[in-house]
């Protein structure tokens, strides 16, 4: 694995030493750089949301909403997603067979507004073999008294 330390040491306009960043800040500066320096194989498996985030507008409290949020495999290999996962609020079906490369599918989404209310954002987290592994979505709803 390819690791990078990074020591950052500023100084004013005298030349003199004014801050050394700790340890703990240079751990995380090295967990952002591997995080982007992780290729995709153009031959793996890639989830492609059709969009980044959803609006499902608004509901009345108790309510329950019906979506489906479309995504491609834009990789080179048949994508397995082994789960999807949200909130407590949030039922999710999607398919259980592999999608080829350049093959699309379909999550359908159930929410269930019982017990919320005002702005919610609900965050879908899917695990497959991807690079990296997990995929991430998210959708607004507001929902009303």
């Amino acid at each position: 694995m390819f690791f990078i330390t990074i020591c950052f040491l500023f100084t004013d306009c005298t030349g003199s030493k004014s801050m050394i960043l700790d340890a703990q800040t240079i751990d995380t500066a090295n967990s952002v750089v591997e995080e982007a320096m992780q290729v995709v194989s153009p031959s793996s498996a890639h989830i492609l949301f059709d969009s980044s985030n959803y609006h499902f507008g608004s509901v009345k409290q108790g309510g329950i909403v019906y979506r489906e949020i479309l995504f491609t495999n834009d990789g080179g290999s048949d994508l397995d997603i082994q789960l999807i996962s949200a909130c407590e609020c949030t039922q999710l079906e999607w398919p259980q067979l592999p999608i080829k490369p350049g093959g699309s599918g379909i999550i359908k989404v159930r929410y269930d507004s019982k017990d919320k209310s005002g702005p919610q954002i609900v965050d879908i987290e899917v695990l497959a073999n991807t690079t990296p592994e997990m995929s991430y979505t998210k959708f607004f709803i507001h929902v009303n008294p």
